[in-house]
């Protein structure tokens, strides 16, 4: 390749500024000019120096209408952290009542409320079901066994027209089960989460859409779990 340089010349290398000379460059004639600096001159920059400079600052120059596309993707990001974290929570796993697919317990599992005070609704894996809390504080399911006559604390909610019975067994946790109602439901509460009564009047609203069988409670209660009642 013909670099410009005869064959009769001689060529070294200028240990100060890197530059080609040749012997009629060292008898005096025309010497090249040192290569300067693009950055001095307000040039572009070198390919090299350019590369760098990408490396270590992910970007050297964005157009304005670049920038405005990127920041107008880049935004939806911005707010991500501000969404309700329930999504991200796992699904809850959960035994379906005997008689889940009783097409009325889908009256009752579309009026559950997205949230018990301050507990929100959690997806689940079974039919007829609803769980709130994290963790779990309070489950329920439709098509649960429908009870008979009860010997079980019986209570009505004011301003309610379900009954439910109470099984105290394992209290702080709470089985609360519908009465008078075909299909039944029951709910289970962990009242060191959430008061009992609280969440009862939320889920009440739902169960009353269930029709009745005849059966009422012969005495009610005035109490939940010990507690009064909320007014």
């Amino acid at each position: 390749m013909d670099h410009g340089v005869g064959r009769g010349d001689d060529v070294s290398r200028d240990a100060e500024d890197s530059r080609i000379i040749t012997r009629a460059d060292d008898r005096g004639g025309s010497r090249a000019e040192p290569r300067q600096d693009p950055r001095e001159s307000g040039g572009l920059p070198l390919a090299s120096e350019s590369r760098r400079r990408v490396r270590i600052r992910g970007f050297v120059h964005v157009g304005h209408a670049s920038l405005i596309e990127m920041l107008r993707r880049l935004a939806p990001l911005a707010v991500l952290p501000l969404l309700p974290l329930a999504g991200c929570l796992p699904i809850v796993s959960l035994p379906p009542a005997e008689d889940a697919n009783n097409p009325e317990c889908a009256a009752v599992t579309v009026r559950i409320p997205d949230a018990l005070d301050t507990l929100l609704a959690r997806e689940t894996d079974a039919q007829a079901t609803g769980a709130w809390g994290d963790p779990v504080a309070v489950i329920l399911r439709c098509g649960v066994e429908v009870p008979g006559p009860s010997t079980l604390p019986c209570f009505e909610l004011p301003g309610s027209t379900v009954q439910w019975l109470r099984d105290d067994t394992d209290a702080p946790h709470y089985l609360f089960t519908s009465y008078g109602r075909d299909p039944a439901v029951a709910v289970e509460v962990d009242t060191e989460l959430i008061p009992a009564g609280i969440a009862l009047d939320e889920l009440s609203r739902a169960v009353s859409v269930l029709p009745t069988n005849g059966h009422e409670c012969l005495s009610l209660e005035d109490t939940v779990t010990g507690e009064e009642l909320p007014e």
